[in-house]
């Protein structure tokens, strides 16, 4: 394994890791998250086993299992029905949409969500434009490498992120805790060196 491929595999360890500590207040892991979200993803907020494997780029296996544990939270219903009764159709319930909407409301409207991936490489306060950039250049650097799965999980312009003004009471409080955490967790690497030390995307 060459040091690029080690040092991606790392980077995607420690993201993982953080943004697991990052959810941690809402009781669901990110993994569980994507799933949640690529359920969504359709009008009806339904998809079978097999499409929501194909989706994320996991094993049905994989998807029956978490299935399972997010059935057990009370976040989706699985249910089999006619005319194809081999297929396992996964629902989200009124649980599950409003976890989401949680989510939405204390994450990705203020730019929780983002910071896991942008704050550890910035260099002072907030730059949208930045974040914007390192967004884009990491969607262009999965674009390129593979298509195996098609699912991105929702997100919010960095340069639309309003720090939690708009959240009250246990929202608001949850909002603080985890920026304190993240803030403790992480102020490491330089941003603007990162920016200007990759090579620009060939057109």
């Amino acid at each position: 394994m060459n040091r690029v491929s080690f040092a991606a595999k790392r980077a995607h360890l420690d993201l993982m890791l953080l943004n697991r500590g990052a959810l941690a207040p809402l009781g669901i892991t990110p993994a569980r998250l994507d799933m949640l979200q690529a359920i969504r993803a359709r009008f009806d907020g339904c998809q079978t086993q097999g499409q929501l494997a194909a989706l994320l780029g996991v094993t049905r296996q994989t998807v029956a299992r978490m299935a399972r544990s997010l059935a057990a939270l009370g976040l989706v219903n699985c249910e089999r029905t006619p005319p194809d009764l081999r297929r396992v159709y996964i629902f989200l319930t009124d649980a599950g949409r409003a976890l989401l909407e949680r989510f939405h409301r204390i994450y990705l409207r203020s730019g929780l969500a983002g910071q896991p991936a942008v704050f550890a490489l910035r260099d002072d306060a907030r730059q949208p434009e930045k974040a914007s950039q390192l967004i884009d250049m990491a969607r262009e650097i999965r674009a390129s490498l593979s298509k195996w799965a098609p699912f991105s999980p929702e997100s919010i312009d960095a340069r639309s992120w309003d720090d939690g003004a708009s959240l009250e009471g246990r929202d608001r409080k949850v909002f603080l805790n985890v920026a304190r955490w993240l803030n403790a967790k992480f102020r490491a690497l330089p941003f603007d060196y990162v920016l200007a030390n990759s090579p620009p995307f060939p057109k």
